[in-house]
């Protein structure tokens, strides 16, 4: 088994878990081992919450729930499994937020994997956390309200150092500004949608020079996929959105192009790619608005962001 930022859960299996107790195989720059998730000692809810951080805050990784660290047990003595795995991702949602982790971090899973052992059955439990676009991940001290912020190690999660807490504060402030003003320049689009088809009375000399002009479709957007290489939803969206907007454009290019050409059939041609523009609108607002729903369901405090890039331009 060779563990990346690019193994996907689906690829987690039963031979996989089988070879790490086989090996007796400890931590890595990629996973780590907890042997449940109920416990009620705040020790252990830390300490899944600095390992889910670390991960998020540095490549991503995998989390396996049901097996205990080597400094516990070995071999396959460290089998434990998860009694109750259908409120698993509830508490264990529960355990990393509520202001207890800031921003709030998601995960993919689980993956529940049964593992036959002297005739028993083990539900191993495997989450994955995706390296953030919105490090750094702070955790709020039980004790004193403080932050930390962990990153992940070779073996385990170790306190971030200042160089790269600073490096992810700077990225993640780029990236947060470029994501609201994203969200604005969908709000732009869908506004000016209605604005996309040319009234009946200026289909002909009198056509206005209006086009799209917006971020989504210029170089910033592309800017914006290359920090978010694993939204792949967002990212299918602006493309989506760049699309359509790419064809509207170049229909309203030839309407104003036919100005200076003594065509009889102008005002037939021009109606037939206003039509199609027209066409063109309910798709086009419909992907804008999937855009803001999704930028306000992922990435928490986007309005605060959209507040901060509105008042900069002002």
């Amino acid at each position: 088994m060779q563990i990346s930022p690019n193994t996907n859960l689906s690829e987690w299996s039963e031979e996989w878990i089988k070879e790490i107790l086989d090996n007796d195989q400890g931590e890595e720059l990629f996973f780590d081992f907890k042997e449940g998730i109920n416990a009620q000692d705040p020790k252990h809810n830390h300490n899944i919450r600095k390992a889910v951080s670390s991960f998020a805050n540095t490549l991503g990784g995998f989390i396996i729930f049901g097996i205990k660290d080597k400094a516990s047990a070995s071999s396959w003595a460290r089998l434990c499994g998860i009694v109750n795995s259908i409120n698993f991702a509830k508490e264990l949602t529960n355990k990393i937020s509520a202001g207890k982790v800031i921003p709030h971090i998601f995960f993919d899973g689980p993956k529940i994997i049964p593992v036959q052992h002297n005739s028993n059955t083990y539900n191993v439990l495997v989450i994955k956390i995706a390296s953030s676009e919105l490090k750094p991940h702070a955790i709020v001290s039980d004790s004193d309200g403080l932050l930390q912020f962990w990153m992940r190690g070779n073996s385990s999660a170790i306190a971030a150092t200042y160089p790269y807490l600073t490096k992810m504060i700077e990225e993640s402030s780029e990236l947060r500004n470029l994501l609201a003003a994203l969200y604005l320049d969908a709000e732009y689009i869908d506004s000016f949608a209605g604005k996309m088809v040319i009234p009946e009375a200026d289909r002909g000399k009198s056509i206005p020079v209006v086009k799209i002009n917006a971020l989504v479709n210029s170089a910033q957007s592309s800017q914006i996929i290359s920090k978010i290489p694993t939204d792949i939803a967002l990212i299918n969206l602006i493309w989506q959105l760049r699309e359509k907007i790419d064809v509207i454009n170049s229909f309203r290019d030839m309407m104003i192009a036919r100005r200076a050409l003594p065509l009889t059939n102008s005002e037939q041609e021009n109606k037939k790619d206003n039509d199609t523009i027209a066409s063109l609108v309910p798709s086009t607002k419909d992907v804008t608005s999937k855009i803001r729903k999704h930028l306000l369901d992922k990435y928490a405090g986007v309005r605060e962001w959209i507040n901060v890039v509105q008042s900069q331009n002002t």
